[in-house]
């Protein structure tokens, strides 16, 4: 058996075939050859997704869980590149991410935690500062989070994205502002403000 790091579902039903949905698919498909992913990325029809108001027919990325809108045949070389070359996301969708750390900094009693996005993805560190205030907006962060005593904020850092920030003490070091380098650690222990995060998500 075959197996996909990651699905592309494209809406296909009568309302998305008048809006060019096989164009679309056939555009994927060509990209996804040319990028040389057609072993890693399977492109699949199903029925309705979302709204079937919108401008083109709706396309969803599993595992990720990553919903797109309004594309067009022109928008799939960008998509591919972002998504599927430089990879969606070290975590994925930005919501999952601040939810996991929210019920991370539940468990560890965390008050502070911070996110650290690439600096070369602009675009990535303001979805990421989007989706914050969202939760904010939401009552997920800040103080009596979902009318309880529980108090917890995020905060935005923009690091190098060096590839050995993928390690923990390197990750911490870039993001107190320094260069990202692993420290030898002797002594492990938890404070109010041990949750992180490495993020570069999809542009979309």
């Amino acid at each position: 058996m075959v197996f996909f790091r990651s699905n592309v579902l494209v809406s296909i039903d009568p309302v998305c075939i008048e809006k060019d949905a096989y164009s679309l698919m056939g555009s994927l498909q060509d990209e996804l050859v040319k990028q040389d992913l057609v072993d890693e990325v399977q492109v699949l029809d199903t029925s309705l997704i979302g709204n079937p108001k919108t401008e083109s027919p709706d396309l969803i990325v599993d595992p990720e869980a990553v919903h797109y809108t309004n594309l067009s045949v022109e928008d799939v070389p960008f998509l591919v590149e972002e998504h599927f070359l430089k990879d969606n996301a070290d975590e994925g969708d930005p919501h999952s991410v601040i939810e996991g750390m929210i019920i991370g900094a539940y468990a560890a009693g965390s008050s502070q935690g911070y996110i650290n996005c690439h600096a070369k993805y602009p675009i990535s560190v303001q979805t990421m500062k989007t989706a914050i205030n969202q939760a904010r907006s939401f009552g997920l962060l800040g103080e009596n989070i979902m009318g309880t005593d529980f108090l917890f904020d995020l905060e935005v850092r923009i690091g190098a994205g060096a590839f050995v920030c993928d390690e923990e003490t390197a990750l911490m070091t870039s993001i107190e502002g320094t260069r990202g380098k692993p420290k030898l650690l002797t002594l492990m222990y938890a404070s109010s403000t041990a949750s992180v995060n490495s993020y570069a998500p999809m542009t979309s």
